[in-house]
C-alpha cells in the first residue's frame, strides 16, 4: 500500500509541478506580476493561479491531441516537454524588474497546511471507483478515447457529446496508472481550490487561516463528501469557475491600472476551461460575460475575453454540432434533433431533474441551502449584508448569487452548485473574518490569545468538524468501527473482489472474461452503473441507443424484460451475445423462462449473466 500511495503522490506532484511552470510562464506573459500586484507576497494565491492557469492549459493541449488523434504516451510525454521548454523560455524572457515574479515567502503553519490539505486528497482517492456516474459513463468515455486514441464517439454512454476537458485528466490517469490515478487527478482541484481560499483570505484580511478552515470545510459539503475521492468532473469544473472568477475579480480591483487587462485575459482561458467541461461551466461563464460588459463597459476588453473564451471552450461544442446537428446534445433536442436520444428521453430526464430540492420560491430558499448539503453558505449570505466590503469580494458576491438564482430555479441537484464551491466558501471566509475582527475589537479575552492560539483553537474545532462530516459519509454510528472499516479498506485495496461488492460488478467481470469466446459488446438491464467493469462495449442504459424501454415490457404491476426470443432479436441487432439482467431491478423476472435461447454463465444476488445458445 505505501509503495502504491508514494506512486500515486509523485505522479500527482509531477503533474503539479509540470502545471505550475505553465501556469507561472503564462502569469508573466499576461504581465499581472508588476510590482503592486496582488500576487506579491501572497504564496498561496500565485500558486493558485498557477496550478489553475498550467491545468488549464494542458487540458486544452491535449484536446489539441485528442482531436488530431494522437492520444498516446509518447505524444502527450513529448508535447509535455517541449511546452515546458517553452515555458521555461518564456518566463527567463519575462522576469523583469517591471514583471517580476513574486516573492515567495511561505509561513510554516500554511506550508504545513498545504501539505496535509495534499495528503487528504491523496488518502481520499485511493480505493477501487464505483459511485454511479464514474462508473457509468466518466471512466468509460475515458478509456474510450484511450482505446481509440482520439474524440471517437462512443454511442452507448449516457452522454457522449457534452463537454469533457475534465475526462481528459482521467485520460491522462488511466494512460499512466489506473482508475485510482484518475480519481486522484479529479480531486487535485480541491487541493488547488484550498490553495487559493488561504491566498484570498490572506489578500482581504491579512490571515490564510480563514482560508484554511473553509478549505477543510469544502471537503464536507454535502456534494463535494458524496463523491470524493472518485471520478467526477465537478471538482475540476468548481476549480476553473472559482479561479475564472477569481481572476476577473482581480481585475475589478486593478482595472483602472495597466495590468488590469492581463487578469481578463487570464479568466479569459479559465473561463473557456470550465465551459468546456460541463454544461452548467457555460452557464457561468455566461454570466461573467454578462456581469464583465456592465462592468467594463469596454469594447475591446469584452471583445478579448469573448475570443479567448471560445479559443479555449468551443472546441467539444463544435464537435457535439458536427456529429449530431447539436452544439449541446442532448439538450438542444427541441431545436436541433435529438439523435441518439429521443423526446421521450429527454422529457423523462427534464422530469427527474424536478424532483430535485424545494418549491422554486424565495421564501423556500434558506430550506434549499439544507436540502442541497450547503448550509455553511448562510455565511456567504451573510456576507451581502456587510458594509465596506472590497471591490474583490463585492464582485464574488454578484457572481455568488446570480449563478445561485440560476440554479435554485433551474435545477436544484446538489453537485450543479460545483461552479460555486469556491466562490461560496471564499465569501464563506470573509464572513468569519470579518466576524472574528468585529469580536475582537469589544470582547476582551480574544484580544489575550496570542495568534497562534487562535489558529490553533480554530484550526482543531474545524479539524473536529470535518472529521465527524467523514464519518457521517459513511453513514456509520460507530465511529471505532468506521475507523476499522476505513483502515482495513486501505490496506486490502489490492483485493477488488472484496470490495467491488457492487450490485453488477461481479456479473460484468465475470462478461469480461468470456470476450474471446463470447465476442467484446455486453447488453445489459439495470446495471448502468457498472458499465466500465467491462472492458469492452456495454449496451443499455435509460436514455438514448440502447435504452431499457425498447428491451421491457411494462404494466402497471412493474416492468419485465421481453420474452426470450424477442430478446434474442434484440442482442442480434447490437450484434451482441452476451447478457446482463438485474434480479432486483426487475423482481418479476423469471431467469429459468430463457432457458430456450439463453445459457446461464453465473448469477449472484443482484443478477444473472446469460450467453446466447449456440
Amino acid at each position: 500500500m505505501l509503495l502504491e500511495l508514494i506512486s500515486l503522490a509523485f505522479k500527482a506532484l509531477l503533474l503539479l509541478g509540470h502545471a505550475s511552470i505553465l501556469g507561472a510562464a503564462g502569469l508573466s506573459v499576461a504581465r499581472v506580476l508588476q510590482r503592486d500586484s496582488i500576487l506579491v507576497n501572497n504564496t498561496a494565491l500565485y500558486g493558485f493561479f498557477v496550478l489553475s492557469l498550467g491545468l488549464s492549459l494542458q487540458i486544452f493541449l491535449l484536446f489539441i491531441l485528442a482531436l488530431v488523434g494522437c492520444l498516446t504516451s509518447g505524444a502527450v510525454m513529448v508535447t509535455a516537454g517541449i511546452i515546458l521548454c517553452l515555458s521555461v523560455l518564456f518566463l527567463w524572457c519575462f522576469a523583469s524588474s517591471t514583471n517580476r515574479l513574486p516573492t515567495l515567502r511561505c509561513n510554516f503553519l500554511a506550508l504545513l497546511s498545504a501539505i496535509l490539505f495534499f495528503l487528504l486528497v491523496l488518502l481520499v482517492s485511493y480505493h477501487s471507483p464505483g459511485v454511479w456516474d464514474d462508473t457509468m459513463y466518466q471512466l468509460p468515455l475515458a478509456r474510450h478515447y484511450l482505446e481509440q486514441q482520439s474524440l471517437v464517439l462512443h454511442e452507448y454512454v449516457r452522454f457522449g457529446l457534452f463537454p469533457q476537458n475534465i475526462n481528459l485528466l482521467m485520460v491522462v490517469g488511466l494512460l499512466f496508472g489506473d482508475a485510482t490515478l484518475a480519481q486522484l487527478f479529479c480531486t487535485l482541484p480541491l487541493f488547488v481550490m484550498a490553495l487559493g481560499l488561504m491566498g484570498v483570505s490572506q489578500h482581504f484580511s491579512g490571515q490564510w487561516l480563514w482560508g484554511a478552515i473553509t478549505g477543510l470545510l469544502l471537503f464536507i459539503l454535502q456534494p463535494v463528501r458524496e463523491t470524493l475521492g472518485y471520478a467526477y468532473v465537478d471538482n475540476g469544473l468548481a476549480l476553473f469557475c472559482f479561479a475564472a472568477s477569481l481572476a476577473l475579480a482581480c481585475w475589478y480591483e486593478k482595472h483602472r491600472q495597466s495590468q488590469g487587462f492581463g487578469w481578463v485575459l487570464i479568466s479569459a482561458i479559465l473561463a473557456g476551461t470550465a465551459a468546456g467541461s460541463k454544461l452548467f461551466g457555460g452557464v457561468f461563464v455566461a454570466l461573467l460575460g454578462i456581469y464583465l460588459v456592465f462592468s467594463s463597459r469596454d469594447i475591446k476588453t469584452v471583445l478579448w475575453f469573448s475570443l479567448l473564451t471560445l479559443i479555449t471552450g468551443v472546441g467539444w461544442y463544435l464537435r457535439s454540432f458536427i456529429i449530431s446537428g447539436d452544439p449541446v446534445h442532448p439538450a438542444g433536442g427541441p431545436y436541433f434533433g435529438y439523435f441518439l436520444w429521443d423526446a421521450v428521453d429527454l422529457a423523462s430526464q427534464y422530469g427527474e431533474q424536478k424532483t430535485f430540492g424545494v418549491t422554486r420560491n424565495l421564501l423556500y430558499l434558506p430550506l434549499s441551502l439544507w436540502t442541497a448539503g450547503v448550509v455553511l453558505w448562510v455565511l456567504a449570505f451573510v456576507s451581502l449584508c456587510l458594509t465596506k466590503v472590497p471591490r474583490l469580494i463585492r464582485m464574488l458576491q454578484v457572481i455568488f448569487i446570480l449563478y445561485f438564482l440560476f440554479w435554485f430555479y433551474v435545477s436544484q441537484v446538489d453537485r450543479y452548485l460545483s461552479p460555486i464551491y469556491g466562490v461560496g466558501m471564499a465569501l464563506s471566509a470573509y464572513t468569519l473574518s470579518r466576524g472574528y475582527y468585529f469580536l475582537e475589537q469589544y470582547l476582551q479575552f480574544l484580544r489575550v490569545f496570542k495568534r497562534p492560539a487562535v489558529m490553533v483553537l480554530s484550526g482543531g474545532l474545524t479539524l473536529l468538524l470535518f472529521v465527524s462530516g467523514v464519518f457521517y459519509q459513511y453513514r456509520d454510528r460507530d465511529i471505532i468501527a468506521a475507523i476499522e472499516r476505513r483502515v482495513d479498506y486501505l490496506f486490502n485495496y489490492g483485493d477488488r473482489e472484496k470490495y467491488n461488492n457492487r450490485p453488477g460488478v461481479q456479473l460484468f467481470l465475470a462478461a469480461d472474461k468470456h470476450i474471446n469466446q463470447y465476442g467484446s459488446r455486453l447488453m445489459q438491464l439495470g446495471f448502468e452503473n457498472a458499465v466500465y467493469f467491462f472492458s469492452g462495449v456495454t449496451i443499455g442504459d435509460w436514455y438514448g441507443v440502447g435504452r431499457y424501454r425498447d428491451r421491457v415490457n411494462c404494466n402497471n404491476q412493474g416492468c419485465t424484460p421481453l420474452s426470450p426470443k424477442a430478446m434474442k432479436q434484440q442482442l442480434k441487432s447490437f450484434n451482441s451475445k452476451m447478457l446482463v439482467i438485474s434480479t432486483h431491478r426487475y423482481p418479476k423476472f423469471n431467469p429459468d423462462t430463457y432457458e430456450s435461447e439463453f445459457d446461464i454463465v453465473t448469477r449472484d444476488e443482484h443478477g444473472v449473466l446469460f450467453v446466447l445458445k449456440n
